[in-house]
């Protein structure tokens, strides 16, 4: 862990400690994460969950319990990927996670491939702080994965399970 990714992160607990009741807070936490992120990973753009395009690929690497409580409309998982990946060689592919990490780990792997990839800026949670809805099972899903309960506090409108 580097020391400017350890400050962050010690400065996001402090301003989530702060913020945490408030949507205002909530979403300025999720952009703080999300910046994060991006800076951690620079050499692949970082996409808003509004401004996913209706041609890209929405990709679920979290694992199956996460996925199990809601996914994003149409995504595939990242099995799915993995399973035909020569399908996907030419689409715009967006991976998502709970915040965008895990994400823009696989995201560098699959670019080393010759796949034109992005992530999705603040993961899931980005998504339903965007308002932008949640499937399980074919249906509406009012449930996200948060991973922990502190997470938890960062969604809006939607029931955290961790």
């Amino acid at each position: 862990m580097t020391k400017k990714f350890l400050i962050l992160v010690i400065t996001i607990l402090a301003i989530y400690s702060v913020f945490f009741k408030y949507r205002p807070g909530q979403i300025f936490v999720m952009n703080v994460i999300a910046l994060g992120v991006g800076k951690a990973f620079p050499e692949f753009p970082h996409v808003k969950p509004g401004e996913v395009s209706r041609d890209s690929i929405l990709i679920d690497v979290r694992e199956e319990n996460e996925r199990a409580v809601s996914m994003i409309p149409g995504a595939v998982t990242r099995v799915q990927f993995e399973h035909s990946r020569e399908r996907f060689r030419k689409a715009k592919l967006v991976f998502y996670c709970t915040f965008g990490n895990r994400a823009s780990e696989y995201a560098q792997i699959v670019r080393r491939d010759s796949f034109i990839v992005s992530n999705l800026r603040g993961g899931i949670i980005g998504w339903v702080q965007a308002g932008l809805p949640l499937v399980r099972n074919g249906g509406a899903a009012k449930k996200v994965h948060t991973q922990n309960k502190f997470f938890s506090l960062l969604v809006c409108g939607y029931v955290p399970v961790y």
